[in-house]
């Protein structure tokens, strides 16, 4: 308590010799009125009467005191000192609307030394801080301002006000006021600031806080990912793409969802085989499961990048786990472009029936390994049934030719 009311007992000991020398001065002349820029002695009194029972502890008996003084001939100085006591008082019970509406008070009086208003001021606008109004939090931070030297931290108690306002343009001056000053400002400052230019919706200036973020911060992986989301929204894939690469091999990417993408956007630029790289580094660090689905996804990669002999050692891998898995209709494709024609012709009769009987790909596939295993019967059940599909097909009218 002791220390809340410091400021006041020096005050009061500067405006009591003062006190004096005014006493002094009319006693001299008479014509001199009294001025309610001093304290009288009894005034002065009751204001140490009053700071002595704050110190003891005697709380209720301080308020008493400065309530008695209202009712009295009291000068307004000494009536602002004793409001400015009772904010104190009630600032340290944690009733911030009463102290808010004490310090108020002294702060109508305009006589007030400098060093008093200022501490008011200050007071007053963290109390509404506290009470979450905003705009008088900036209202008397402004006033507080001309008058102080505000730090790092007051700058962003400002620039919070004006964030709850959304008035973002504001924050945004206030932090980068409060950046200035702060020579190793905390990661908070600089995450609050990308909030402010995400709001302004100013790409360019996101991008370069991105970058200067990255430099500082380059294990941060929403970074990577923010910036990686500017580049693919301003049609910038490959930029896009290199980043989450260089984030991933720097082992920063974690999150499946960022794993995902990144192997998404390396598909959409038919650098499959990079996918697939990848994805498996991704399955071997447990950062993404080992499922039928990913499986299949990355079987389907190398099936689109022409890798038809790992496409059959993936699919043959993953049945040695689980005999269960189907992949018949890959399996089958890539067995028919490595001319294996009798596993091409097995592995499509394992595709289902309703896919295959009325598909003009499966029963080319069928009749053109048919074909290749002196199967003309066969083949030409196939190509008769393409041509039930399309009679133009130039494929099927070609080999039926032949036979």
């Amino acid at each position: 308590m002791k220390g809340l009311v410091s400021f006041v007992s020096v005050m009061l000991l500067v405006i009591a010799s003062s006190s004096l020398l005014a006493q002094s001065s009319s006693e001299k002349s008479a014509k001199v009125k009294k001025s309610t820029s001093y304290l009288s002695k009894k005034e002065h009194q009751k204001l140490v009467e009053i700071q002595a029972a704050i110190d003891s502890d005697q709380l209720e008996q301080a308020i008493s005191k400065i309530e008695k003084m209202k009712g009295s001939k009291t000068s307004p100085l000494a009536t602002a000192l004793g409001q400015q006591l009772l904010g104190i008082i009630y600032q340290t019970q944690l009733d911030y609307p009463n102290a808010l509406a004490a310090y108020e008070k002294a702060i109508s009086y305009k006589n007030l030394p400098r060093s008093s208003k200022v501490k008011l001021f200050e007071k007053i606008h963290k109390l509404n801080y506290f009470l979450k109004d905003w705009q008088q939090v900036v209202h008397w931070w402004l006033k507080w301002e001309k008058r102080a030297k505000p730090k790092a931290q007051d700058y962003l108690l400002l620039s919070s006000a004006y964030r709850y306002q959304k008035k973002w343009k504001q924050a945004k001056k206030a932090l980068l006021k409060a950046l200035a000053i702060e020579k190793k400002p905390p990661q908070l400052w600089s995450q609050l600031l990308l909030e402010y230019e995400e709001r302004l919706e100013d790409k360019s200036e996101q991008e370069k806080l991105l970058k200067q973020l990255l430099a500082r911060y380059p294990k941060n992986e929403s970074y990577w990912l923010k910036l990686a989301k500017i580049y693919s929204a301003s049609d910038r894939e490959k930029q896009a793409s290199a980043l989450l690469l260089t984030a991933f091999n720097a082992g920063v990417l974690s999150n499946s969802n960022s794993l995902k993408w990144l192997i998404n956007v390396l598909a959409t630029q038919k650098n499959y085989m990079r996918a697939v790289t990848v994805l498996d580094q991704a399955i071997t660090q447990k950062k993404l499961p080992q499922s039928a689905v990913i499986e299949r996804q990355a079987i389907d990669y190398l099936m689109r990048a022409k890798a038809y002999q790992p496409v059959i050692e993936r699919v043959q891998k993953n049945i040695d786990i689980d005999s269960s898995f189907q992949a018949n209709e890959p399996l089958a494709s890539a067995n028919f472009a490595l001319q294996r024609w009798e596993k091409a012709y097995q592995a499509a009769l394992e595709i289902p029936q309703e896919k295959t009987k009325n598909s003009i790909k499966w029963q080319l596939l069928l009749g053109i390994s048919s074909v290749n295993l002196a199967e003309k019967q066969r083949a030409k059940k196939h190509f008769s049934t393409v041509l039930a599909l399309n009679k133009s097909n130039p494929v099927a009218i070609s080999w039926m030719s032949q036979l």
